[in-house]
C-alpha cells in the first residue's frame, strides 16, 4: 500500500512540474548564463537514449541543435531563406559560428578524392556534411553514421537546407557507435569524414584514438581519404598535438587545413594523398548549396592550408598519441574546457604563415630544394596562395602583419577579448588572388 502511494505522490509531482525546454536546453553549466525570456522559439526537443537534443531559433533567425544544452551545429538565416527559394544576396561566408566548417571541412575532403564513389559521415548534426558531400553527382552511396537518433529527428529543424540525407536515394543512416561501424567491416570506402562532438563529451574521445584511426584505415580503400575535424578553442596545444600524434602514427600522408575562426580539417590518406582537385566546388549541388556566398575559388581555397606531415612530422616522432591506452582527451579536455584556453601555438599557424618554398624561390633555390607547392607551378594562383592567410572574421583570425611578403597586405586588425579571441582582424588582402571567402 505504501508503495502504491510512494508512486502516486510521485507521478503526481511530475505532472505538476513545469519542466521549461528552453531553460533544459540552455546550456547554463557552460555559459553560467540563462537565456533571456523569449530569446529561443523551441523548433524540437527530445529525451533521447543517450543525450537530451533540442533545436532552437534564435532572434536574427539561425537555427541551433543541441545536445544536453550544448550547441553541436547551427547555420545562419539565409542558408534556410536561400534553400527556400527567396533572392539572397551572396555575401562572404562567416568565419564566425559553424558556417564555414560545416561548407569546409566536407568540401576539402572531397576535393582531395574527387573520384568517390562511397562515403561515411561520422555524426549527423545539421545534417550538412552529409549535404554538401551528396552534392556530388559522382557519388554513388553516402552513409551518416550517428549513434543518438533524436539527433536525426532533431536536424530536420534544418530544413529546407539539409534534404538530401534525407530524401536521397543514395544516402542512409546508421544508428550505430561509429567504431563499432568501422570494426564491423563493410564495402570498402573511399572518403570517410569525421564531425562528432567536442572530445570533452562523455564517450566522444574515443574517436580521436590511434585505435579509431586504425579501424578508418581499415575500413578505407586504397586512395581512400579520411577527413578529421579538430577545434582549437576550449582546447590546449598538447592535446591537439595528441590528436595529431595518432593520425602521424597511422596514416602515411597527411594535411591539415584552416576551416572556421578556430577550427581546422585534418586529411589524411591511405596512401600519399594527391593534390586536391577544387573543381568539386563548381559541382552543380555543390554550387547550387553555396549560391550564396561569392564563388570559391582554387586560390582562396588553397589559401586554408596550414600545415602538413612534412611540417610536424619530426615533432610528432616523440609525441605522445591519445589512445586507449593512454586516453589524454579523456583525461585532460574538460579541464582544458572549464579553464576556456586555446590551442595558442596552433593559432599561431594561421597568424604567421611562412611560404618557405617562395622565399627559397627568390633566394634561387627552389629548384634544389624541390619545394613547388601541390596544386600549381611556381607563380600560378594555386601555388602563390599556398600557406598565406585567408580572409577571416571572428575568433584566432590572423592579424600579424606578415611581411616576409609583400604580396600579403594587412588592412586593419585590433586585439579583444579572452585567449582565444584575441587574434581578431578585419581583413587581408591577398594579391594578386586577393580571396575573399570568409569575412
Amino acid at each position: 500500500m505504501s508503495a502504491s502511494a510512494g508512486v502516486i505522490v510521485v507521478g503526481g509531482t511530475v505532472r505538476l512540474v513545469n519542466f521549461d525546454q528552453v531553460l533544459l536546453t540552455s546550456g547554463v553549466c557552460r555559459s553560467g548564463k540563462l537565456p533571456d525570456p523569449g530569446a529561443r522559439e523551441m523548433l524540437f526537443y527530445q529525451d533521447g537514449a543517450t543525450a537530451t537534443v533540442g533545436a532552437h531559433r534564435t532572434p536574427r533567425g539561425s537555427v541551433v541543435i543541441t545536445t544536453n544544452g550544448k550547441p553541436d551545429a547551427s547555420l545562419p538565416l539565409r542558408w534556410l531563406q536561400h534553400a527556400g527559394g527567396e533572392n539572397v544576396r551572396p555575401t562572404p561566408l562567416s568565419g564566425e559560428g559553424d558556417e564555414t566548417t560545416q561548407v569546409l571541412a566536407p568540401l576539402i575532403t572531397l576535393a582531395h578524392q574527387a573520384n568517390a564513389r562511397h562515403a561515411a559521415v561520422i555524426g549527423q548534426g545539421s545534417g550538412m556534411s552529409s549535404q554538401l558531400l551528396l552534392g556530388d553527382p559522382y557519388l554513388e552511396s553516402l552513409v551518416t553514421i550517428e549513434i543518438e537518433p533524436a539527433m536525426i529527428e532533431g536536424s530536420k529543424a534544418f530544413l529546407p537546407a539539409n534534404p538530401r540525407p534525407f530524401d536521397d536515394p543514395r544516402a542512409r543512416f546508421l544508428l550505430e557507435d561509429a567504431r563499432r561501424a568501422m570494426a564491423q567491416g563493410g564495402e570498402p570506402l573511399d572518403l570517410v569524414f569525421s564531425g562528432p562532438s567536442n572530445p570533452w563529451v562523455s564517450g566522444v574521445t574515443s574517436l580521436f584514438t590511434v585505435q579509431f584511426y586504425e579501424m578508418v584505415w581499415d575500413r578505407l580503400a586504397d586512395g581512400g581519404v579520411f577527413g578529421q575535424w579538430v577545434h582549437l578553442y576550449e582546447m590546449q596545444d598538447e592535446l591537439v598535438l595528441s590528436v595529431l600524434a595518432g593520425i602521424d602514427r597511422t596514416f602515411p600522408d597527411w594535411s591539415a587545413w584552416l576551416v572556421s575562426a578556430a577550427d581546422i580539417l585534418v586529411v589524411a590518406g591511405k596512401q600519399p594523398i594527391p593534390s586536391p582537385d577544387w573543381s568539386v566546388a563548381r559541382l552543380p549541388g555543390i554550387k547550387a548549396d553555396l549560391g550564396l556566398a561569392p564563388e570559391l575559388t582554387a586560390g582562396a581555397l588553397e589559401s586554408l592550408f596550414l600545415f602538413d606531415h612534412q611540417t610536424l612530422g619530426p615533432l610528432l616522432e616523440g609525441w605522445p598519441a591519445n589512445t586507449d591506452q593512454l586516453p589524454l582527451l579523456e583525461e585532460r579536455a574538460e579541464r582544458a574546457r572549464f579553464l576556456g584556453a586555446g590551442a595558442e601555438g596552433l593559432f599561431t599557424f594561421a597568424d604567421h604563415p611562412v611560404n618557405l618554398p617562395r622565399i627559397l624561390a627568390r633566394a634561387g633555390g627552389l629548384a634544389d630544394h624541390g619545394g613547388t607547392p601541390r596544386g600549381g607551378a611556381p607563380g600560378s594562383a594555386v601555388a602563390s596562395s599556398r600557406r598565406w592567410p585567408v580572409v577571416l572574421r571572428g575568433r584566432a583570425c590572423p592579424w600579424s602583419a606578415c611581411r616576409l611578403e609583400a604580396m600579403v597586405r594587412p588592412v586593419r586588425a585590433r586585439r579583444a577579448g579572452p585567449p582565444w579571441t584575441r587574434r581578431r582582424m578585419g581583413r587581408y588582402d591577398l594579391l594578386p588572388e586577393r580571396p575573399r571567402i570568409l569575412e
